[in-house]
């Protein structure tokens, strides 16, 4: 979906945030060998009294039906935010964890092969451009792939999708429930 097709964009998220410290997250990669940087999981990366509070300012402000989603492919509640505040806040705390340069080559091993990537790409900040997600317990997001975010192709650009869950208490992983 492209950013000029979103609905509303609201303001950022007022939330603060307690100091984080580093050593309470765990990070738990998905792949093994030289993929080991391609997908992982960071626990604990917000407390619980932080998740808290980001779910309370959601639901707070409100949360947006879907438009323009393909019916049977996506059906959540949304809310979309230029929330610096959050962006920056997250890019604080990731930036612990994943790896300051990523090198792109036609030997990368990658879903997109576009040669406008290719090259030594350094990490600066996460998109501000947040979205954060409501499921129902009959909601579904089924198998895709992100699109990325290049304002500048040559310059900047996503290269990877950053996902938070807040919260836990849930069960089941089934093939409508995650993305590649």
């Amino acid at each position: 979906m492209s950013h000029q097709n979103e609905g509303t964009i609201h303001s950022d998220i007022k939330v603060t945030f307690d100091k984080f410290d580093p050593s309470r997250v765990k990070k738990v990669d998905l792949f093994d060998g030289d993929d080991k940087n391609n997908a992982y999981v960071l626990y604990n990366l917000f407390t619980k009294a932080e998740c808290e509070k980001i779910i309370k300012a959601c639901e707070e402000r409100g949360f947006d039906r879907l438009e323009n989603s393909l019916k049977g492919y996506r059906d959540n509640d949304r809310i979309i935010c230029q929330a610096k505040t959050f962006a920056d806040e997250m890019t604080k705390r990731i930036k612990h964890f994943i790896a300051d340069e990523v090198v792109i080559n036609k030997d990368t091993k990658t879903i997109v092969t576009n040669p406008l990537m290719y090259g030594k790409w350094t990490f600066d900040h996460l998109n501000e451009r947040v979205r954060l997600c409501r499921y129902k317990p009959t909601n579904k997001f089924k198998k895709h792939y992100d699109s990325g975010y290049h304002p500048d192709p040559f310059t900047q650009r996503t290269l990877k999708t950053c996902m938070v869950y807040l919260n836990d208490g849930f069960s089941g992983r089934s093939e409508e429930h995650t993305s590649e």
